[in-house]
């Protein structure tokens, strides 16, 4: 019985907050409207404009990010590798020089 209680109460608030926020949308347009109608149509028409550049952006970074990610990893292992088989297993870093040699 608690799950429905947790549904309803879910759905109330989303249905509220949409209702909120459409209302705020529409108040804008009227107040921006009846202020100069002029600039609200043009911010009428460029909000979709830049809805569609921002959602570019976005996916054209995500997979520039994940292949960021990728070559990090790549270096990290390499690095990890080099530095562990400089080591040699002796455990100090850095290696102590043989003497007689620069």
């Amino acid at each position: 019985m608690q799950m429905w209680t947790s549904l309803r109460t879910g759905s109330s608030w989303a249905f509220t907050q949409l209702f909120t926020g459409l209302m705020t949308i529409g108040g804008t347009l009227l107040f921006m409207l009846l202020i100069h109608w002029k600039i609200a149509l043009v911010v009428i028409f460029i909000t979709p404009l830049s809805l569609f550049v921002a959602q570019f952006v976005a996916k054209r970074t995500y997979s520039m990010f994940r292949l960021q990610s990728q070559i990090r990893g790549r270096q990290t292992a390499l690095i990890d590798e080099t530095i562990g088989g400089a080591k040699g297993g002796a455990g100090v870093w850095p290696p102590k020089q043989k003497p007689g040699r620069v």
